[in-house]
């Protein structure tokens, strides 16, 4: 049902939808039909779409962190970005390509995987993960203070866990999961940069103030 503004009209009456675009009256016809083929080509792209809605919310603690930068940057939201650049990365028979998946994007220096151990823990029943970086303190934009963080999701349960950072000058971090979630991990990893002390003002760093949200490209880490 339209509505009336001064001499505007918005809304439907009959076959006509009226609308105001920049402060001028506009009307377009309403469709007789709405083409909807359920093809097996159309029915592969919409539960694709289904899958990759569904990840997006699975991975939101990582990915709201990882790239939030750059979709600011783009005036977009996080799950959006992440959608559209992992769309890709899920097969017509439904598979998803782990490896592919990215939850972080930016220019701050990544660090080369250097040992990743696995260790049970008999009296919790857990299994303790320790992965060993090199801190690559010898690049431009590697800060010490950059924040490493490492997340983990298991597809079978579809949770995921997003764990406390550690600095880039440690070199290691080690993390415990339950044991049933080795059969099928994904770990994924990223750095970011903190952005400077709050008790310093930020024109004082303008460097520090420009990095400040930045994070690396996603890294992948296999399990031994």
């Amino acid at each position: 049902m339209a509505t009336k503004h001064g001499s505007l009209f918005r809304g439907r009456i009959g076959d006509k939808v009226y609308y105001v675009v920049d402060g001028k009256q506009r009307v377009r016809s309403v469709a007789d039909h709405v083409a909807n083929p359920r093809t097996d080509e159309q029915q592969s792209h919409r539960d694709g779409f289904a899958d990759i809605v569904r990840l997006s919310s699975r991975m939101a603690d990582a990915h709201t962190l990882g790239l939030h930068y750059i979709a600011r940057r783009k005036r977009t939201r996080p799950y959006l970005y992440f959608r559209s650049i992992n769309k890709d990365c899920f097969t017509p028979n439904g598979q998803i390509d782990y490896p592919r998946i990215i939850l972080s994007y930016g220019s701050v220096a990544r660090v080369d995987i250097t040992s990743v151990k696995t260790q049970t823990i008999k009296r919790s029943d857990t299994q303790a993960i320790t992965i060993t970086f090199d801190p690559c303190l010898n690049c431009g934009n590697a800060d010490p203070d950059d924040e490493f963080y490492l997340y983990a999701y298991c597809p079978p349960l579809g949770i995921g866990t997003l764990f406390r950072p550690v600095l880039r000058k440690s070199g290691t971090i080690t993390v415990t999961l339950p044991k049933e979630w080795l059969l099928n991990i994904h770990l994924y990893a990223f750095l970011r940069f903190p952005g400077p002390m709050s008790s310093t003002p930020e024109d004082d760093k303008p460097s520090a103030k420009n990095r400040r949200g930045h994070t690396s490209s996603t890294i992948y880490i296999p399990l031994p």
